[in-house]
């Protein structure tokens, strides 16, 4: 009976909040025909969103009793440390007591808890307590060096020397003359692909700077679904990436695995985009895919970043292609490359001219450019936000579309060498390259 009782109160605060999104959102437009339309759109569904959880939803406030360490001794002694501390000038000696035993406790307690959940670890959870163990950027004091020797002790300093790291500038390779008209890839966009695609997105998938996970997004699909096609239509239809969705949270994550993290080469920056945003880049994604892979316009030799192409399908081809030179009483050899801030050096020019080589679509390629262009990041240092940043070339590398795109640009880098090295065969997995 309790069960069915809260079942009912979920039921009936859901709808008091899908009245209030009604009455927030207003009436659909009646057509997003222009740039300022969508526009307008974007933020409008954004805010009234945003005025609905803030109504509606349960905010969640952390503090040090909701770590899962936490315990009744921790909070017993904590309050006699707080009374010894009311009283340390009569008993310093005491206080002094009260707080060495609460740290003993708490190293105690964190202790219990990891070995506790190391040891009952399911498959699954075992990249959760590597996540635990990887190092973090949380040190107010730590220094970091560039490549020119240069140090950042500051948080201003570190969060200038990270985004020069992360966001090069654009190299010059002039711009393109005029972007194409037309095309028809926005005809095959509708409620049933947005809606497919949206399902297959991860509840856990961070949220950027409007707070809003995934979870979210499909509890404003259920109350709004033609509405929210119709702008992802309509982006895609003019070519145009809403400018509200265009500043990024960057969160900083050390790269696992090196020796030193004084070089700000040893982090890596990943933008947190807006969900309804990535709703967009999805869809985008989903229709350059298909366009690629229905008419084999991708090398042979690419894998990662595209469907039931992983890394162990990449070294099986490398041993077999090393097994046939063996038989054939050659030698066999393999040069390996890294493409260096592979996503982040992605021009937007010359992927412009890549997918129309390719046979994008129009209304895609205009809306690339759209994405890629006038971008902005701000950083979080210390748990605070930084200032915005333009971001002047590259591609989101959170970003669903990011993959497919940076694909399709290195794509003609294979048959440009198999053409002039005789004997050669390109082999990649994403941004690590093989010949």
């Amino acid at each position: 009976m309790h069960e069915k009782e809260e079942k009912e109160e979920r039921m009936k605060a859901r709808e008091e909040a899908r009245a209030t999104w009604e009455r927030k959102a207003g009436r659909p437009p009646v057509a997003l025909g222009s740039i300022m339309t969508v526009d307008q759109e974007a933020a409008h569904i954004r805010t009234a969103m945003e005025e609905t959880l803030n109504l509606h939803a349960k905010k969640r406030r952390a503090c040090a009793r909701s770590k899962a360490w936490w315990n009744g001794e921790i909070t017993t002694l904590r309050k006699a440390r707080g009374k010894a501390t009311r009283e340390r000038r009569l008993n310093p000696a005491a206080y002094k007591d009260a707080q060495t035993t609460l740290r003993r406790a708490i190293r105690r307690a964190k202790k219990s808890c990891w070995e506790n959940f190391v040891q009952g670890a399911e498959k699954k959870d075992l990249w959760r307590a590597v996540k635990y163990t990887a190092p973090k950027l949380e040190d107010k004091a730590q220094v970091l060096v560039d490549e020119a020797c240069n140090k950042a002790t500051s948080r201003e300093e570190r969060e200038r020397m990270l985004i020069e790291a992360a966001f090069p500038r654009a190299p010059d390779v002039g711009e393109r003359a005029e972007l194409p008209d037309g095309g028809r890839a926005h005809q095959r966009i509708n409620t049933t692909l947005v809606g497919r695609l949206l399902a297959k997105t991860r509840n856990a998938s961070a949220p950027g700077g409007d707070r809003m996970g995934a979870e979210i997004i499909k509890v404003l699909w259920d109350w709004a679904p033609e509405r929210i096609t119709a702008l992802v239509k309509a982006c895609i239809q003019l070519g145009h990436h809403p400018e509200s969705w265009k500043v990024a949270k960057g969160v900083v994550i050390p790269k696992p695995g090196k020796p030193d993290y004084k070089s700000v080469r040893t982090h890596r920056v990943i933008p947190l985009l807006d969900s309804i945003s990535k709703l967009v880049e999805r869809t985008a994604a989903h229709l350059i895919a298909d366009h690629l892979e229905r008419r084999n316009k991708l090398h042979d030799g690419q894998y990662g970043c595209r469907k039931r192409r992983s890394a162990v399908d990449a070294v099986a081809i490398l041993m077999n292609r090393t097994q046939q030179a063996w038989q054939e009483k050659k030698v066999a050899g393999t040069l390996l490359m890294d493409v260096k801030a592979a996503f982040n050096n992605v021009s937007r020019p010359v992927l412009g001219r890549r997918l129309e080589e390719l046979g994008i679509e129009a209304d895609l390629i205009r809306w690339t450019d759209s994405f890629m262009s006038d971008r902005k990041v701000k950083l979080v240092l210390e748990g605070r936000e930084g200032e915005e940043y333009e971001v002047e070339t590259g591609v989101p590398q959170g970003s669903p579309v990011a993959p497919i795109l940076f694909t399709a640009y290195l794509s003609g880098i294979f048959d440009y060498v198999e053409e002039r090295c005789q004997g050669v065969q390109g082999l990649s997995f994403v941004d690590d390259v093989a010949w």
